[in-house]
């Protein structure tokens, strides 16, 4: 048992780098997802896909290399979409109802 808690430890300081790299791409998945959909989406859900953007912006800029460069602009692309959305809905107002108002 003396040996297995040291090497349960370094086992786990050896694979928590590798699942927080993972946890960045799939939340990039997670968001970029959504653009498909992105018409169909609450002005709420759009905000907060945009602060989910924001929030996963340095674990990009963290990156190296090419990565780095592409995540980069797609979730860049991915967050102008989702604001675009946010200003073009609250723009145009609640939807009229169906009653026509008589």
């Amino acid at each position: 048992m003396g040996r297995a808690l040291p090497a349960l430890v370094l086992t786990l300081a050896l694979l928590t780098p590798a699942l927080a790299a993972e946890g960045w791409k799939a939340e990039f998945d997670s968001i970029s997802a959504k653009t498909d959909a992105a018409n169909e989406l609450s002005v709420g859900e759009l905000k907060k896909l945009v602060e989910r953007c924001d929030a996963l912006k340095p674990a990009i800029d963290g990156l190296d290399g090419p990565e780095k460069k592409v995540y980069g602009k797609r979730l860049a692309m991915c967050r102008d979409l989702f604001q675009y959305m946010v200003e073009a809905k609250e723009k145009e107002g609640p939807p009229a109802s169906a009653g026509g108002g008589k």
